[in-house]
């Protein structure tokens, strides 16, 4: 019930700080609760704030002292997230699995190289595969 809920979420005034402080680089907040607001929260503050400025939220964040035993030093570190939702139809929430990317602050993108070639090898992977199958399962044993 209702009055069983009973767990930590943030203020409004914590949502509000958020958006007017982060409002150019915000996209999504988490936490590792079952809700952005507290358990005892009856109009759900923090979930309007965030939404009406277009913040998404993540909620039963999980392992995120995982993510922070890669800190260096005190050094700054950036943190990314991928986040990959399940797709339902119609929905306004769905499970989804989190990526952690870690990111030094001192890096000048060279990131982006990374990612091109990886992009570059799965696309020849593709093509690999595509030719392998042709090759197997082409019946008529025509090739184009």
């Amino acid at each position: 019930t209702k009055e069983e809920l009973d767990f930590p979420g943030l203020s409004p005034e914590l949502a509000t700080y958020l958006v007017d402080k982060y409002s150019e680089k915000l996209v999504g907040v988490g936490i590792d609760t079952i809700s952005i607001d507290p358990g005892s929260s009856k109009y759900f503050k923090a979930h309007r704030i965030l939404f009406k400025e277009n913040v998404y939220v993540l909620e039963n964040v999980a392992a995120l002292d995982l993510v922070l035993k890669h800190l260096k030093n005190g050094r700054e570190t950036f943190f990314a997230f991928d986040v990959l939702p399940m797709k339902i139809e119609g929905g306004t929430g769905a499970p989804c699995r989190l990526v952690a990317r870690l990111e030094d602050s001192q890096n000048t993108g060279g990131g982006w190289f990374g990612f091109l070639i990886f992009c570059l090898l799965l696309a020849i992977m593709g093509v690999v595969a595509k030719a392998v199958y042709d090759f197997r399962f082409n019946l008529d044993k025509t090739f184009s």
